[in-house]
C-alpha cells in the first residue's frame, strides 16, 4: 500500500470521527499529509497529521521534527500528531511526544469509532480455546480439512478458502450464502475463516477487514441488524457499541460480517420474523460491505429454479419462496453448497486425529456396512474417529450405535475426570427426559429457570437415581456437563447439536417399545422420519422388540399403528426377513389391514410365504384398503410395473360398474364430512376398468366435474384428493395438470407425494424418440418437491423426474443426493440421474 493510499484510509477515519479533513495541502514549502479540524463544546481543535504507512524510524521523527519547526510560527494553534500503521521504535516515541507531537497508530484511531481490536483479539482466542478443548475440542491438534465447495449455476468444484479469498476480493460481490446439510461442517468452516481474518486483521488492520462472527442461533428476539451487532457485542464484552461507526466502516469493506446457522435463528420464530431478519441481514451487503451467511440447504429451493432466480432468468412466479425473491434482488448475491468429504479427505482427518491408528481406521471404515457413508459427513466423522475403539466387532455399526457409543464415551470421560455429581445412567436418562420434554411441547430451547425447574421435578419424583445431590448442585452439572450449550446471555439452553435430541427422544420411544407399552410418543403425533431411522436401528439388536412392533403395527389402530409401521419399514436395512416373517406369522392369525401390507412390499422380502400371503389377499377384495395395498406390495416385491392394476382390475367383485364407481366418487368429492367422505378403493379401480374397455369421453368428462369442486390444495376431508389425483395420473389427463400441481403445496405428505407420482405418470415419455410435454414450472414444482420433508415424497419426484426426461433437473438432483440422509431416497435419485445422463449422451 502507497503512503497515499495510506493517508486515504487515515483520513476517512477523521471524517468518521466527526472532523474536517483537508489533504495535500502545502505550508512554507513542504507537503502536509493531513489538515484536521473540530469545533465541539466551544473549543476550536485543530491538528496537522503526518501519515507514515511503516513503523516510524529515527530518519521519520527527524524528517517529522523539521517540518514542525518549519510551520509552528504560521499555525500556533495548531497540535500535530504523528500516525503509523505499524508503530514507533521506542526513543521514537519519546522523542516526538517531548516535542509536543502526539502518536498514534491506525488501529489506536479505529478503536475510537469501534473496539475491533479488541474483538479480533476476543475471537481468536475463543476460537483457539475451543480448538485446544481436549473433551470437545481438537485437543490442540489441527484438524481442519479444507473442504470442497460447488458453485451455483456454473456447478464448478473449488476448494473452500480458494473462493472464499476470490470472492473477498471482488469489489462486485457483497453476500455470499453457503448452504450446506446437517453435519457438512458449516460451522467449523466459518470459524475458520473468521479465525484467519481476525489473524490477519490483528497483524495489519489497515490492509485486512476485521472479522465479525455472529452464531444466529443465539438471536432472541432482535429483528434489526443495528440490535443483532450491538447485543453480540455486548454478549462478548464490548458494550456501548456506536452502530453508525460500525455500519460505516462495513460500508467501507472494513468489515466482514458473518452470520452463521440462519437455520437455527428461524426455526425457533415465526416466519415473518424470520423474513424480516433475512431483509436485515441482507441489507449489511451494501456498498463494500461483505457478509457471508451459512444455513442448512432445505430453507432454498432447488438448484436449477434457484439458477433461474439468481442469473438467468428475472421473472417470479407464485411458488417462489420469500428467501429466493430476497435473494434474488441481491444482484451481488452469490450461492455455494458444501460438499461432504470424499475418501482423500476423511483419510487425512483420520491420519491427523488417529496417527499411527489412521489405516486401520480407515480398512475399518470401508468394510463395515455403511460406514463409509456416514463419515463423508464431518460430524459424523468425529463421532467415528471418537466412538470406532469402543464399538464391538460382532454390532452391528449404525448412525444410534455410533450415537450410544459416543455419548457413552462422552459421560464416562466426565466421570473419570472428577466433575461429575451423576452417575452416567442417570445423567443419560436425564438428557433422554429433557428431550423428551422439548419434543412433546416442540421447543428447541429453554430458559435457565425452566432448566431447574426440569430437574427440580425429577429430584422430588425420585423416578432417577439423584443420591443425596441437591437440586442446585445437579442443575449446574446438567448446565456445564453434558450435551447442552448455553447461549452467551446465559438465559436460553438447546442441545448442542439437533441430532442429539432426536437420538435421546429415539431411544426414549424404543424404550416404550422394550416395555411393550405405546404411550405418549407412539400414541402422540407421527414421528419425524430422522427419529424413526434411529428408532429402526435401536430395536434392530432385539428380535423381541420387532415382534412388539409387528403386534402393534398388526393390532394397534391410529397413530400407534402408523408409527409402528413406518418404524418396521425402516428395518428394510437391518432385520427385512425377521420382520417379514413376524408380520406373515400375524396375517395369518387374523384379518389382514392395510398398513402391513405395504409394510411387506416396503422390506423387499419376497419370499414363498410373503408372495402367497399377498396374493390370498388381492383374490379376497376384502377389506378393500389391505385388497388394494396388497396389489402393489406384489407389483413391488416382483418388480413387474402394472402389476398392481391388471390384478385388482382381474379381482374386483363384479357388482362393481363403473358407472356405481363414478357414482361413489361423485358423492365422496360432495360430501362435507368425513363419513360420508370415506372413499372405496375398488370404486377407483372400477372407473379404471371401465376407462379400459373403452367408456372414455364419459369417465373423464364425469370424472373432472366430480373433483372439480374440490380445492386439492387443502382439502383435508379423508382421503378423496389423495386418490382424485391418483386417478388424474392412472388416467393421463393432461387437462388437469394445474389441480394436480396445485395439490403439490398441500399440508399433508400423502398428497404431496401424490401429485409427485401423478405428475410422472401425465409427463410421462413413451418411446425413445418422444418427449414429455411438461415445461419450466411443471418441472420445477418436481425440483421443489425433492426437498420435501416427507421421505417418500422425495423418491415420488425423482422417479417421475426420470419418468419426464427431467434432464434440466440433473443438477438439482445432483445437490439432492448429496445432502439426501436416507439410503432408499438416495438410491431412487442416484437411479434417476443415471438414466438421465444416459439419454443425455445419446
Amino acid at each position: 500500500m502507497s503512503n497515499g493510499i495510506f493517508e486515504n484510509e487515515v483520513a476517512t477515519l477523521y471524517r468518521l470521527l466527526g472532523f474536517e479533513v483537508k489533504q495535500n495541502t502545502k505550508l512554507c514549502g513542504i507537503q502536509i499529509d493531513l489538515m484536521i479540524e473540530k469545533r465541539e463544546g466551544g473549543l476550536h481543535c485543530q491538528a496537522i497529521v503526518e501519515c507514515k504507512d511503516n513503523q516510524v524510524t529515527a530518519a521519520d521523527r527527524d524528517q517529522i521534527l523539521a517540518q514542525q519547526n518549519l510551520a509552528q510560527h504560521r499555525l500556533p494553534k495548531f497540535r500535530w500528531i504523528a500516525v503509523s500503521s505499524i508503530g514507533f521504535a521506542a526513543d521514537t516515541r519519546v522523542a516526538l511526544e517531548g516535542a509536543g507531537i502526539d502518536c498514534a497508530t491506525y488501529s489506536d484511531l479505529l478503536r475510537e469509532l469501534v473496539p475491533l481490536d479488541n474483538y479480533a483479539k476476543l475471537l481468536i482466542s475463543q476460537i483457539e480455546n475451543e480448538i485446544n478443548d481436549q473433551e470437545r475440542g481438537w485437543g490442540g491438534r489441527d484438524l481442519f480439512i479444507p473442504p470442497d465447495l460447488e458453485t451455483d449455476i456454473t456447478w464448478e468444484k473449488y476448494p473452500a478458502v480458494a473462493h472464499f479469498d476470490r470472492w473477498l476480493s471482488n469489489e462486485r460481490s457483497n453476500l455470499l450464502v453457503v448452504l450446506g446439510d446437517l453435519g457438512t461442517g458449516k460451522t467449523t468452516l466459518l470459524g475458520f475463516l473468521a479465525y484467519q481474518l481476525a489473524r490477519n486483521f490483528r497483524d495489519d488492520p489497515v490492509r485486512h477487514p476485521a472479522p465479525v462472527l455472529i452464531p444466529l442461533r443465539q438471536v432472541r428476539r432482535e429483528v434489526s441488524l443495528d440490535s443483532i451487532v450491538i447485543e453480540h457485542f455486548r454478549d462478548s464484552g464490548l458494550p456501548g457499541l456506536n452502530f453508525p461507526h460500525f455500519e460505516s466502516l462495513l460500508r467501507k469493506g472494513r468489515i466482514v460480517l458473518c452470520f452463521d446457522a440462519f437455520d437455527e435463528m428461524a426455526d425457533r420464530v415465526r416466519w415473518e420474523i424470520t423474513q424480516g431478519i433475512f431483509q436485515e441481514l441482507c441489507r449489511a451487503a451494501k456498498g463494500a460491505g461483505k457478509v457471508i451467511l451459512t444455513c442448512r440447504t432445505h430453507y432454498f429451493k432447488d438448484h436449477t429454479e434457484q439458477a433461474r432466480l439468481i442469473g438467468e432468468d428475472p421473472s417470479l412466479t407464485a411458488a417462489e419462496t420469500a428467501l429466493y425473491r430476497e435473494l434474488h434482488r441481491q444482484s451481488n448475491a452469490e450461492v455455494v453448497y458444501l460438499q461432504e468429504f470424499n475418501d482423500a479427505q476423511i483419510r487425512e482427518y483420520l491420519q491427523r486425529a488417529r496417527g499411527s491408528h489412521a489405516d486401520a481406521d480407515w480398512q475399518n471404515i470401508q468394510t463395515i456396512y455403511k460406514l463409509r457413508d456416514l463419515a463423508q459427513r464431518p460430524l459424523l466423522l468425529d463421532m467415528i474417529v471418537r466412538s470406532l475403539p469402543g464399538l464391538k466387532r460382532s454390532e452391528q455399526v449404525n448412525a444410534a450405535s455410533l450415537y450410544t457409543v459416543y455419548t457413552n464415551l462422552w459421560v464416562e470421560h466426565d466421570f473419570k475426570k472428577g466433575r461429575v455429581v451423576l452417575n452416567r445412567d442417570t445423567k443419560l436418562a436425564l438428557m433422554i427426559e429433557l428431550a423428551w420434554q422439548m419434543w412433546t411441547k416442540e421447543k428447541d430451547s429453554f430458559s435457565t429457570a425452566q432448566l431447574v425447574a426440569f430437574v427440580a421435578r425429577y429430584h422430588a419424583a425420585k423416578t432417577l437415581e439423584f443420591g443425596d445431590q441437591e437440586v442446585e448442585d445437579i442443575s449446574h452439572e446438567v448446565q456445564t456437563a453434558s450435551f447442552l450449550k448455553r447461549s452467551p446471555t446465559g438465559n436460553d439452553w438447546h442441545f448442542m447439536h439437533g441430532s442429539f435430541r432426536e437420538f435421546f427422544v429415539a431411544r426414549r420411544l424404543a424404550n416404550e417399545v422394550r416395555n411393550n407399552k405405546a404411550g405418549k410418543g407412539f400414541n402422540r403425533k407421527r414421528i419425524a422420519p430422522e427419529i424413526y431411522l434411529f428408532i429402526a436401528q435401536i430395536v434392530c439388536q432385539s428380535l423381541d422388540d420387532i415382534a412388539i412392533l409387528c403386534r402393534w403395527a398388526f393390532e394397534e389402530t391410529g397413530k400407534v399403528a402408523w408409527n409402528a409401521q413406518y418404524v418396521l419399514a425402516f428395518l428394510k436395512h437391518y432385520r427385512a426377513k425377521e420382520t417379514a416373517a413376524n408380520l406373515v406369522t400375524l396375517c395369518r392369525s387374523g384379518k389382514l389391514r392395510s398398513g402391513v401390507t405395504w409394510v411387506l412390499g416396503e422390506l423387499g422380502i419376497a419370499t414363498q410365504e410373503v408372495l402367497e400371503l399377498l396374493e390370498e389377499a388381492v383374490r379376497r377384495p376384502d377389506p378393500p384398503d389391505a385388497w388394494w395395498e396388497s396389489a402393489f406390495a406384489l407389483e413391488k416385491l416382483n418388480n413387474a410395473t402394472g402389476y398392481a392394476l391388471e390384478v385388482l382390475v382381474r379381482t374386483l367383485p363384479k357388482e362393481w360398474t363403473w358407472e356405481e364407481g363414478l357414482k361413489h366418487l361423485e358423492g365422496v368429492s360432495q360430501a362435507t364430512d368425513r363419513t360420508h367422505a370415506e372413499l372405496d378403493q375398488q370404486a377407483v379401480v372400477a372407473v379404471v376398468k371401465g376407462h379400459r374397455e373403452g367408456h372414455c369421453e364419459v369417465i373423464e368428462e364425469r370424472l373432472i366435474d366430480a373433483f372439480d369442486r374440490l380445492d386439492f390444495s387443502r382439502d383435508t376431508v379423508g382421503r378423496r384428493s389423495y386418490y382424485g389425483i391418483w386417478l388424474f395420473g392412472e388416467l393421463r389427463l393432461a387437462s388437469q395438470l394445474q389441480k394436480v400441481i396445485d395439490a403439490a403445496s398441500h399440508d399433508l405428505p400423502s398428497v404431496t407425494n401424490m401429485a409427485a407420482e401423478a405428475l410422472g405418470k401425465i409427463g410421462g415419455v413413451q418411446g425413445p424418440d418422444t418427449t414429455s410435454f411438461l415445461g419450466k414450472a411443471e418441472l420445477s414444482v418436481l425440483g421443489e418437491l425433492l426437498s420435501s420433508n416427507y421421505y417418500r415424497t422425495r423418491i415420488h419426484a425423482a422417479e417421475a423426474i426420470r419418468k419426464v426426461r427431467g434432464v434440466s433437473l440433473v443438477p438439482a438432483l445432483r445437490k439432492a443426493l448429496e445432502t439426501e440422509p436416507l439410503l432408499d431416497v438416495r438410491v431412487e435419485i442416484a437411479k434417476t440421474i443415471d438414466s438421465l445422463q444416459a439419454q443425455w449422451t445419446v
